[in-house]
C-alpha cells in the first residue's frame, strides 16, 4: 500500500469554484510529483537527514511507498516524519487524518518539532513495523535527537455496541470513507475502518471495543452546524463536537463512543545534547 502525504501551509481559499478547482489541482500535482521523487527499485540502501534550509510552508512534502522500503521528505516539519516512522506498523493507520491523533501524543518543544528535515531512506525488504523503526531510528541518529516512549493517562474513546439492529450491513462495497461537514459517508467499513475513521476525524484516540466482524454501510447526519476540520494545526474536535458525533452515531447507527482514562504511549522527543 503507497501513503503519501503532502504537508503544506495552512491558507484560506477563496470560495469561488475556479479558485477551489485550481487549489486541489496543485495539490494533486504535489502529490504527484511526491511519488515521482521517490527511488526506484534499482537504488541502493541508503539513509540521509538533515535540518533543512527550507522554509517550512507551501512545496512542503513527505512521501513513503512501505511496500518498496522508500522514504523522502523535502523540508517537512520533523514532526510529520516522526509520526510517518511511529505509526507504520498500527493496522488501522489507512487515513491521513489519524497522524493528527499521534502528532497530538509528541511532547517536544515547539521549536524543535516544526523545524524542517530533508531526508531520504532506502531500506527493501522491510515489514511496516521494521520500516517505521528504521525511519524512526535513522532520523534519531542523523539529527542528534533522544526519542523515549511514556505510558501516560490519556482520554481514549472505546466505540461499543449499544444496538445492533440500527446498524446497516454493507452490500458488498469496498471500503471508503469520507468525513464532511455534517456527515459521515461509511461504505463497506469493518469495526476497525469506523475506529480509524472516527479517530482520525475526532482527533482522538478510538478503541474498537465492538466485537462486530462484518461490513456496514450507513451515512449519518449531525445536528447544528458544521463540524470544523480536525488537522495539525488543530488536532481535536472540542467536547461539544464531539458529543454531536456521539449522540448521532448512538441514535441513528446503534454504536456508542463511550470516554475512558486509559495508559497510552506518548513520545517523548529532545535534542541528545540537551540537560
Amino acid at each position: 500500500m503507497r501513503l503519501v502525504l503532502a504537508v503544506l501551509a495552512t491558507a484560506t481559499l477563496a470560495t469561488a469554484q475556479t479558485d477551489s478547482l485550481s487549489a486541489r489541482d496543485a495539490i494533486s500535482q504535489q502529490i504527484a510529483e511526491a511519488r515521482a521523487a521517490l527511488p526506484g527499485p534499482d537504488a541502493p540502501p541508503t539513509f540521509e537527514a538533515a535540518w533543512s534550509d527550507r522554509e517550512v510552508g507551501p512545496g512542503v512534502s513527505v512521501s513513503s511507498n512501505f511496500d518498496d522500503g522508500t522514504f523522502r521528505a523535502t523540508g517537512a516539519p520533523l514532526r510529520t516524519a516522526l509520526v510517518l516512522g511511529w505509526t507504520a506498523h498500527f493496522p488501522h493507520h489507512r487515513n491521513p487524518m489519524t497522524s493528527s491523533i499521534w502528532s497530538s501524543l509528541i511532547d517536544a518543544p515547539d521549536e524543535l518539532i516544526g523545524q524542517g528535515v530533508d531526508a531520504l531512506m532506502v531500506r527493501r525488504g522491510l515489514t511496516r513495523e521494521t520500516f517505521g523503526n528504521a525511519l524512526l531510528d535513522g532520523l534519531t541518529d542523523a539529527l542528534g535527537l533522544e526519542v523515549t516512549f511514556q505510558a501516560r493517562p490519556h482520554v481514549v474513546y472505546a466505540l461499543r455496541v449499544r444496538d445492533a439492529s440500527l446498524l446497516p450491513s454493507s452490500g458488498g462495497e469496498d471500503w471508503s470513507g469520507r468525513a464532511m461537514g455534517r456527515s459521515f459517508r461509511v461504505r463497506g467499513a469493518t469495526s476497525l475502518d469506523l475506529a480509524s475513521m472516527l479517530g482520525g476525524s475526532l482527533g482522538h484516540v478510538v478503541v474498537d471495543e465492538t466485537g462486530l466482524d462484518g461490513r456496514y454501510t450507513f451515512d449519518l447526519e449531525f445536528d447544528g452546524g458544521a463540524l470544523e476540520v480536525v488537522d495539525f494545526d488543530r488536532p481535536t474536535m472540542s467536547a461539544g463536537e464531539v458529543d454531536v458525533v456521539r449522540a448521532a452515531l448512538s441514535e441513528r447507527v446503534g454504536l456508542e463512543l463511550v470516554p475512558e482514562v486509559r495508559a497510552v504511549e506518548w513520545m517523548v522527543v529532545r535534542l541528545a545534547d540537551e540537560e
